[in-house]
C-alpha cells in the first residue's frame, strides 16, 4: 500500500520527502547523512549510483557550504534540476531552521541548568560517533572497489591524513590539502 502511493508521486516531491526525513533524523552534520544517502541510492538507483555518491560527496567537501547543504543541492539538481535544488536544499535545512528558531530561546533560559549542560556532554560524544561512523562508510566506499583495495587512494589518504597532523602542516587551510590532491589525482590518474 505504502509503495503504490510513493510510486505514484512525482519525484519532486518524493525529493523533499527524502531530504526532510535526513534534515530530521541526520545528526551531526553533512557527514551524518551519507547513511542516509546509501539508503537512498539503493532506494532510488535511478537518481544516483554509490560510486556516483563517491564524487558528490567530493565535490561537494570541495566547494564552500555545509556538506550537507551541497549534496543534497547536488543531488536534487542531477534529478530534478534546478527546482529539485532549491527543494531539496530548502528540505534538508528546515527541520533544523524550525527547531532552532523555537528552541534557542529556551536554551539560552535555561543554558545554566545542570541537566541542559548534561544533555549537551551527552549529545557531543554521540554526535562524534556519528560522524566518525559516517567517516568510516566513507572510507570503505572509496578505498574499497569491486576488484579489492584501491591502494593508490589509500596512499593518497595516509598522506593526506598525517600531512594535517604534522605541526607545521597541520596550520594550512583545508583547500591547499583538497587542491594538491586534486593536483595529485591529475597527474597519476586516479
Amino acid at each position: 500500500m505504502v509503495e503504490s502511493m510513493v510510486n505514484d508521486m512525482p519525484v519532486i516531491l518524493i525529493l523533499f520527502l527524502e531530504f526532510l526525513h535526513i534534515g530530521v533524523f541526520a545528526i551531526g552534520g553533512g557527514m551524518a547523512a551519507i547513511p542516509f544517502l546509501i539508503r537512498m541510492s539503493n532506494n532510488h538507483p535511478e537518481w544516483f549510483s554509490l560510486s556516483m555518491l563517491t564524487d558528490m560527496i567530493a565535490v561537494s567537501e570541495a566547494t564552500p557550504g555545509p556538506i550537507g547543504i551541497n549534496m543534497a543541492t547536488y543531488i536534487g539538481y542531477i534529478v530534478a534540476d534546478v527546482p529539485g535544488a532549491v527543494l531539496t536544499s530548502v528540505a534538508v535545512v528546515l527541520p533544523a531552521f524550525l527547531l532552532l528558531l523555537f528552541l534557542t530561546p529556551t536554551l539560552e533560559k535555561h543554558s545554566e541548568n545542570t541537566t541542559v549542560i548534561a544533555v549537551f556532554k551527552g549529545l557531543r560524544p554521540a554526535v562524534t560517533g556519528l560522524i566518525a561512523a559516517a567517516g568510516a562508510i566513507l572510507l570503505g566506499l572509496i578505498l574499497i572497489t569491486d576488484s579489492g583495495v584501491d591502494f593508490a587512494s589509500f596512499i593518497l589518504f595516509a598522506i593526506i591524513l598525517t600531512c594535517t597532523q604534522l605541526p607545521k602542516l597541520k596550520k594550512l587551510h583545508p583547500t591547499i590539502f583538497i587542491g594538491v590532491a586534486a593536483f595529485i589525482g591529475i597527474i597519476f590518474g586516479l
